[in-house]
């Protein structure tokens, strides 16, 4: 899903324009008796994904006497939080009531949210089943040279079996060894972002792209650069407050509506990560009532931000 516009419209929640589509081939239902298992289907999943950060939900259940199986997806933008997700799906909702409730099939789509129901699996592919080995051709019998004739078949037989025996143990080595090791790069992988400030992750939470701090907790979070680049419109020099030896600061906001400051360490300084992390400790230690409190931080695609109230 992509969105250009001339005018900031982060965290804004919009429902118009709007665009309608359905299954042509058939109704569910007459036109005026509720379709009550697409209406189970969609609230349940709206309800899932208002429980994730992700604000999406996609699933499937048994509808109408003879349990057909039905499928529903629902999604918000991530710029809007989850009170707006809520109505904007709940907008749609109201609207696929008016037009599309005996359909077959139908999808919503709007700025900030969009839903969709079918009677087939639209979010995944089934699965593909394996293939199956083939089997080994039997050996042919050699020539009947009497009494050894049958001694060198069963040679033949016990070499041909001993020797698939050893091929598949060693490809089932080799699979093990190989999965193995793709999951461990995963790990290693996955954890690179995390590890990136050293011991500092352990004794504070690292937070999530929403970067929500409404509490006053005190904890430290790691926020993402896209977040970073929205709150500062991409540290326009229209956001910009000053510059010290650190570097430039922007004045920014974040999706919630809390206001920010962002220092943005210099690309023509000498700083390196560890002299970066040990400044974040450093200023970890000497919050105070009296001093503007450090938010988190970010370290990501060559940038190293601090992030303050």
């Amino acid at each position: 899903m992509l969105r250009y516009s001339d005018t900031n419209f982060f965290g804004v929640e919009q429902t118009s324009p709007e665009l309608l589509a359905w299954n042509t081939i058939g109704n569910t239902t007459s036109p005026d008796e509720a379709n009550f298992g697409a209406l189970a289907l969609m609230n349940g999943l709206i309800d899932e994904a208002l429980g994730t950060d992700m604000l999406f939900k996609a699933g499937n259940r048994p509808v109408g006497k003879e349990s057909e199986v039905r499928y529903g997806l629902v999604q918000c933008t991530r710029d809007i939080n989850t009170t707006s997700c809520s109505n904007c799906l709940g907008q749609l909702m109201n609207d696929a009531n008016q037009c599309c409730q005996q359909k077959q099939g139908w999808r919503i789509l709007a700025p900030s949210c969009n839903i969709r129901y079918e009677n087939y699996l639209f979010f995944q592919k089934p699965p593909v089943p394996p293939s199956p080995q083939p089997v080994p051709a039997a050996p042919q019998p050699p020539p009947d040279n009497g009494g050894g004739g049958g001694k060198n078949t069963t040679k033949i037989v016990i070499i041909t079996l001993s020797s698939i025996t050893v091929v598949a143990a060693l490809l089932g080595f080799w699979y093990s060894y190989s999965s193995f090791d793709r999951r461990k790069r995963k790990e290693e992988g996955d954890m690179s972002q995390a590890s990136m400030l050293g011991n500092w992750e352990a004794s504070h939470t690292i937070g999530s792209i929403q970067a929500r701090d409404q509490d006053n907790s005190g904890e430290m979070h790691y926020f993402n650069l896209s977040t970073m680049q929205a709150a500062t419109n991409n540290f326009s020099d229209a956001n910009k407050l000053g510059e010290g030896g650190f570097g430039p600061v922007y004045k920014g906001m974040l999706i919630n509506g809390k206001e920010i400051a962002v220092k943005r360490l210099s690309m023509k300084s000498k700083q390196g990560l560890e002299e970066f992390k040990n400044e974040v400790l450093l200023i970890v230690k000497l919050q105070h009532k009296h001093l503007v409190r450090l938010l988190g931080c970010c370290v990501e695609g060559g940038e190293k931000l601090l992030v303050y109230e």
